[in-house]
C-alpha cells in the first residue's frame, strides 16, 4: 500500500531490477541496495514519514516511483 508503514514490496512483470535508490524529496540518495530479483522488499530502517522516490535500476534502463511513508 502507499503510504506504507514497515516496509515496501516491489514486484515487477518482466526482467529483473538489479538494484534500488531511495531519494528524498531533494534528490538526495538516503538508501541503496543491489538485488537481482523480481520481488523484494526495502525496509523503511529509521526514514522519517514524507515522500520519497524509488529509483530501480533495470537490465534495460530506470524505472522511478513515488513511495509515501507513514
Amino acid at each position: 500500500p502507499n503510504p506504507a508503514t514497515h516496509a515496501i514490496t516491489v514486484s515487477i512483470a518482466v526482467g529483473v531490477v538489479r538494484g534500488y535508490r531511495v531519494l528524498d524529496i531533494n534528490g538526495r540518495e538516503v538508501a541503496t541496495s543491489k538485488v537481482n530479483a523480481q520481488r523484494f522488499t526495502v525496509e523503511r530502517n529509521g526514514l522519517a514519514p514524507g515522500t520519497y522516490f524509488l529509483e530501480l535500476t533495470l537490465n534495460d534502463g530506470r524505472l522511478v516511483r513515488k513511495v509515501m511513508l507513514d
